[in-house]
């Protein structure tokens, strides 16, 4: 179980650099799916922490409620994105297969 929680720190912290690279992204273009992509990368980071804490019995049920309302937070933050995006773009953006 160790092995576990030490694997998803480590993944954890290899989330931010990520996420802060579409922070940046964000700053300079000011596309709402880059803020987006970075809020959904620190989710993940999140969850990687509390799933090591979950595996060492750190954490209650809690946990799972709060992961789970954050993830569908996520995912509207991802849709409301793209349409905020599109809006900004007056659809100029490359169409979707």
């Amino acid at each position: 179980m160790i092995v576990l929680a030490v694997l998803s720190f480590v993944t954890a912290v290899a989330w931010i650099p990520l996420a802060l690279r579409f922070k940046r992204n964000w700053n300079a273009r000011k596309n709402p799916v880059s803020m987006a992509l970075a809020g959904s990368m620190l989710l993940f980071a999140y969850q990687e922490v509390m799933f090591a804490l979950a595996v060492t019995e750190q954490t209650t049920w809690f946990f799972f409620v709060a992961t789970h309302i954050l993830t569908t937070i996520g995912v509207a933050n991802m849709y409301l994105s793209f349409k905020w995006s599109a809006e900004k773009s007056n659809g100029a953006q490359r169409p979707t297969a």
